[in-house]
């Protein structure tokens, strides 16, 4: 990041309109992997440069899947799917099976956010089909993204699969530290859905830690610690999760998923504890939240079934939480 920003600081008007939006995107990616905000203001920089002084078809599409990308973190589904389509037409122009592969990914992620099912696996279907004829970043891409969704939807044990051959791709590509991580938590959070506590931390345990400051690192700590939730080891929980809060508030204010991963912990350590009436509190919070609901929600919403229950069963008021779960489950795609 330091480097991307020192080289942008030396930008005039002799360098070349192509260089110049190289490190914008650049500088973005950067930001995006650090959990900071302006990755997508850049893009769109860059994009301007484009626009008026370079032709490049491939470094077109690049910069708006990587604006795609960010819409769709940001729960901006409807202005993903424009910005990808748009992507997809100029990558099939210049017969880049890459940016195809990314574009199609966006856009089915995108479409299962809407509820848009049967396009949205035609998507993923076609990014499949261009992923391999790349140089592995679209394949990675599709594994990961792919899981992600069909554990959203419910199909854990496929997800699980497509995980599991997302690690292998990884570790023969030999980035299985990077973006292996996010398929190791794309194959245990599945495995806890199906109560296999063991499996779950047996693959958690093969990670390291990571860092605060790394976007990938915080996802599977997130994971970590409802795991340790679920195995009554509050104390560990909580302190872990003490430590990683401010990276994860940040990253949560910047990638809607993120915000729904702690949200989850929350409950998860309220229920540990025995809090119930503290854990249906949160998740009438959530169902309150005026941010975009994504299928994240759906599980929550599911489980918050227990938490009234428990409520109810101790003798509490549950009309009013009860009354917000039933909207906005109505509410979701």
């Amino acid at each position: 990041l330091a480097v991307a920003e020192r080289a942008l600081e030396e930008v005039d008007e002799s360098t070349d309109p192509a260089e110049h939006a190289r490190l914008l995107r650049d500088r973005g990616l950067f930001l995006a992997n650090l959990g900071l905000p302006g990755a997508a203001e850049l893009f769109l920089e860059a994009l301007e440069i484009v626009d008026r002084a370079v032709d490049d078809d491939q470094l077109h599409a690049t910069l708006l899947n990587g604006l795609a990308g960010k819409y769709m973190l940001a729960s901006m589904p409807r202005e993903a799917i424009i910005t990808a389509t748009q992507a997809l037409e100029i990558a099939t122009r210049a017969n880049d099976p890459r940016e195809i592969s990314v574009a199609h990914n966006l856009r089915g992620t995108c479409r299962t956010y809407l509820g848009q099912l049967d396009e949205a696996f035609a998507d993923f279907r076609a990014a499949a089909l261009f992923a391999p004829r790349s140089n592995g970043g679209a394949e990675l891409r599709f594994h990961v993204n792919y899981s992600d969704m069909l554990g959203l939807l419910g199909r854990h044990r496929e997800a699980f699969d497509v995980a599991a051959a997302g690690i292998v791709r990884a570790r023969e590509l030999g980035v299985e530290r990077a973006s292996g991580t996010l398929m190791v938590q794309n194959m245990v959070e599945p495995l806890l859905t199906l109560g296999d506590i063991d499996g779950a931390t047996s693959r958690l345990s093969a990670v390291p830690i990571g860092r605060p400051q790394v976007l990938n690192d915080q996802y599977v700590v997130l994971t970590r610690i409802r795991v340790l939730a679920w195995q009554g080891r509050i104390d560990d929980a909580e302190r872990m999760r003490e430590e990683w809060m401010p990276s994860l508030r940040r990253t949560g204010e910047l990638e809607r998923q993120a915000w729904y991963r702690i949200v989850e912990n929350d409950i998860a350590l309220d229920i540990a504890r025995g809090q119930w009436t503290h854990a249906l509190d949160a998740v009438v919070a959530m169902t309150q939240d005026e941010g975009f609901v994504l299928l994240h929600a759906y599980r929550l919403l599911l489980e918050s079934g227990w938490v009234v229950a428990e409520v109810r069963a101790s003798g509490g008021d549950v009309d009013v939480a009860v009354s917000a779960i039933r909207r906005l489950w109505a509410e979701i795609p």
